[in-house]
């Protein structure tokens, strides 16, 4: 089973870069040898989405996003799985453009051309304070969010290991 984990947003947009932060803590605490079971774990990044994702998911099983969330019902640095379902309401689903389409699309338009992406999909939204400040720091909570994200991810994927086995 493959898994991939995908940390997104944009490196210099304060608590936007929290799901790149938790990527990276992720891929160091998986450093020391990788999970039990058969379980093929890669850990990678994206600050662009849409088409993009395609490059880092495409035969996969299993497909584990980690990103920064704007939902007004959570405080900054709280942590709050998604189903990947419900938030395909949130995105039209339309092609607006070659340029210009959210990933759940991209995913959607991949599976109808043929291409084996993961049908298994977990997201982790992490609450913030403030994504449009220019800086490559989060903001206080957020930045202490990162630890936390990163234990939840590691029991979400023992988790899938152990429903695979």
């Amino acid at each position: 089973m493959r898994v991939v984990v995908l940390g997104l947003g944009n490196s210099v947009l304060a608590d936007d870069a929290v799901g790149l932060k938790v990527a990276d803590r992720v891929e160091a605490l998986l450093a020391g040898g990788p999970p039990a079971g058969g379980v093929e774990v890669e850990v990678c990044r994206n600050e662009s989405g849409g088409w993009d994702v395609l490059d880092y998911v495409e035969g996969a099983d299993v497909l584990v996003l980690i990103d920064a969330s704007t939902d007004s019902t959570l405080a900054p640095g709280e942590l709050r799985w998604y189903d990947p379902h419900a938030l395909t309401a949130f995105t039209s689903g339309r092609l607006r453009g070659v340029h210009n389409i959210d990933m759940f699309a991209a995913l959607d338009y991949a599976r109808r051309m043929g291409l084996r992406v993961p049908s298994e999909i977990h997201v982790l939204g992490i609450g913030v304070q403030d994504v449009r400040t220019f800086t490559e720091d989060c903001t206080p909570a957020v930045a202490a969010a990162v630890e936390p994200a990163a234990a939840a991810v590691l029991a979400r994927l023992a988790a899938a290991n152990t429903a695979a086995g």
